[in-house]
């Protein structure tokens, strides 16, 4: 698993229990279930079918609860992962089938920060997700709608210490029908309190719970970035960065 950040909102909200999970049957009772990025896209997928998951998540499907993919993870709910170049173990390897989308791994890796919107799958949001790309492969949508319309990304300049604004719009991710399955390449997708929180009510609705409000995630984020603030002013005032930069 590569990008443990992207969940710590999430552990942090009071209405989820967050389970980093190794064993197929703890994803009995589970509401939604993330397959999160990866470093090796292809032989991961092996270990999630070795394991014994994939039943499990078709079951969890049948249940009409979501499963997401983020980065590698939507790689995986795809049908096809084609490695022509040997990115990793070459070769062609069937993903779950969960989305209509072909993969096709690459050498270059792509690298941007990114700012998007969800494309009308939430029924009351159009909240702003802020996040970062960093993949190696494109993802061909076949009759599947994008998740998110990016509207701004910066890319990594030539000589690596400035960022390019792209103002161009483009889209990210792919959502079934149903919107029960959808994936992104976007990480940090939950860190925007709005989005998060109207993510979250729907998952509440779906169990006949009442959404909580705005609020409940606003204050989540405010609290995680004081954190950082603090831990921030107290290397400030005890290193000296001066020579690190040296």
């Amino acid at each position: 698993m590569s990008n443990f950040t992207d969940f710590n909102v999430l552990a942090a909200e009071k209405d989820v229990a967050l389970k980093y999970v190794s064993t197929p049957s703890v994803l009995v009772d589970a509401d939604s279930v993330i397959i999160p990025g990866s470093k090796n896209t292809l032989a991961d997928l092996s270990f999630l079918r070795e394991r014994g998951f994939v039943p499990l998540l078709d079951n969890h499907l049948q249940g009409r609860r979501e499963l997401i993919g983020i980065c590698g993870g939507y790689q995986m709910l795809g049908r096809w992962i084609i490695d022509s170049d040997c990115v990793e173990e070459g070769g062609t390897g069937c993903g779950l089938g969960y989305l209509n989308t072909e993969t096709a791994l690459a050498k270059k890796k792509y690298i941007a920060q990114i700012e998007a919107y969800p494309t009308n799958f939430f029924p009351d949001g159009q909240g702003l997700v802020r996040g970062y790309q960093i993949h190696m492969g494109i993802t061909r949508r076949v009759n599947e709608r994008p998740c998110f319309r990016v509207r701004r990304h910066s890319l990594p300049s030539e000589d690596d210490h400035q960022s390019t604004a792209m103002h161009k719009e483009e889209f990210d991710g792919a959502i079934r029908h149903d919107s029960l399955v959808w994936g992104t390449y976007i990480h940090g997708v939950f860190d925007e309190p709005g989005f998060r929180r109207v993510w979250l009510n729907r998952a509440r609705e779906r169990k006949g719970l009442l959404p909580l409000d705005s609020h409940t995630s606003k204050s989540v984020t405010a609290r995680l970035q004081g954190e950082i603030d603090r831990w921030a002013d107290h290397l400030s005032k005890n290193l000296d960065l001066s020579c690190l930069l040296q």
